[in-house]
């Protein structure tokens, strides 16, 4: 399957494939193994090698030709990373399960436009084709990638990624249609979703993500079969509540900041009912100055969405979300409603051409659209899994970074 992917790349990297627009695109046949050599010397004289030599392992694993095999089935967008971008990596790589899963990563499992991309600050997930243990979502969900565009006339739309605290958009180039793939050249290599561990150090500063770590406290998100985090910026810490010492106060407020079992992106904000992992309902609003999040009589503006970690999802907050109400019933039956609702759940599989308007949005925070549906780790409640020795790391951090 390899030849396929070498018989490609001469012409979608091309300067005439880059001038195709979505209008007018190429359609060739599926190329024959006969091609291939002729088509790896034009990639080499075009000095398009990047994606051809990273890639070479993919026949050698029985993931890498899951990942040719996927590519030729149903709609797919390809999006390959330029030459340039490869020299910013490490060609080396031996690895053939991480070569297999960043090259499935760069491929959509859908037609996707810049027309059928929602213009920012709003975004389109796109899921990708990367679906392994590593990557666990609750329905058996591929990762996604985060699109937009910059507005309304954009002919190309860009890829979100989160990277050191940063926000990086990668321009997408093309597109050009060949056999069943819609193609885009990149210029980066698209990061591999983190871990919530690596998220925090990322985010944060070294002595906050350090304490962080440290506590334990992310062990419980990370063993979330599907999680979505509210996460305050690290500015917010400065104004964050007074809870002293009290264990209990700590623990039922951070469980408020969390969805466990569901995966909520800032899309179904409109039209999601999402519930924390404390029992509480999360209400969402949103108006010219942007979209805000309520839980109790607590309210922060978002100030990031979509930051795609391996088993879920984060939103950037400014303030800390205080609510230490506690409702395990409710919490329980939103973690069980969430799960089975990703069960029977499926991905759209007509091209994602044309965009639908955003729901109707109402002033922050008193606009209300949504309630609950996930919430607390599957092996142990979020009172049991923050007890102890990690409780009292909590409080650690709680009184170095929020009491100030």
């Amino acid at each position: 399957m390899l030849f396929l992917v070498i018989a490609l790349l001469p012409l979608l990297l091309s300067p005439t494939a880059l001038a195709q627009s979505s209008s007018s695109s190429v359609t060739a046949a599926a190329p024959s193994s006969s091609g291939a050599a002729n088509s790896t010397q034009e990639l080499d004289q075009a000095n398009y090698t990047g994606l051809l030599n990273f890639a070479a392992s993919l026949p050698n694993s029985t993931e890498g030709q899951a990942v040719l095999d996927e590519l030729v089935t149903g709609n797919k967008t390809l999006l390959v990373p330029s030459n340039e971008a490869f020299a910013n990596i490490s060609q080396n790589i031996t690895n053939v399960t991480l070569v297999a899963q960043t090259v499935a990563y760069h491929i959509l499992n859908n037609t996707y436009t810049a027309n059928g991309t929602r213009v920012a600050p709003n975004h389109t997930i796109a899921r990708t084709i990367l679906r392994d243990s590593e990557f666990s979502l609750p329905g058996n969900f591929s990762a996604p990638v985060v699109l937009t565009r910059n507005a309304s006339n954009a002919t190309n739309f860009e890829i979100v990624q989160f990277d050191a605290n940063t926000t990086t958009n990668v321009s997408a180039q093309g597109p050009t249609q060949i056999a069943n793939v819609l193609v885009y050249v990149i210029d980066q290599v698209l990061g591999l979703p983190v871990s919530i561990d690596q998220f925090a150090i990322e985010a944060y500063p070294p002595t906050l993500a350090g304490e962080i770590q440290d506590s334990g406290i992310l062990t419980a998100i990370a063993a979330s079969p599907g999680v979505t985090v509210f996460a305050p910026t690290s500015g917010a810490f400065d104004n964050g509540p007074d809870f002293g010492s009290n264990i209990t106060l700590i623990t039922e407020d951070f469980a408020n900041h969390i969805i466990n079992g569901s995966v909520a992106y800032s899309t179904s904000f409109a039209t999601g009912k999402y519930t924390s992992a404390g029992g509480q309902p999360f209400k969402f609003a949103s108006n010219s100055s942007g979209t805000y999040v309520t839980v109790g009589n607590s309210t922060a503006k978002i100030v990031q969405s979509d930051i795609i970690i391996s088993n879920g999802v984060v939103h950037l907050i400014d303030s800390v979300l205080v609510d230490t109400e506690s409702n395990p019933a409710a919490a329980a039956s939103a973690f069980s409603s969430g799960i089975a609702a990703a069960q029977t759940s499926t991905e759209p599989t007509s091209p994602v051409t044309a965009t639908t308007a955003p729901a109707a949005s109402g002033s922050a925070p008193s606009s209300t659209v949504s309630k609950s549906a996930g919430q607390r780790v599957a092996t142990a409640p979020w009172g049991v899994a923050m007890s102890g020795a990690l409780a009292g790391a909590v409080v650690l951090i709680w009184s170095a970074y929020y009491l100030k």
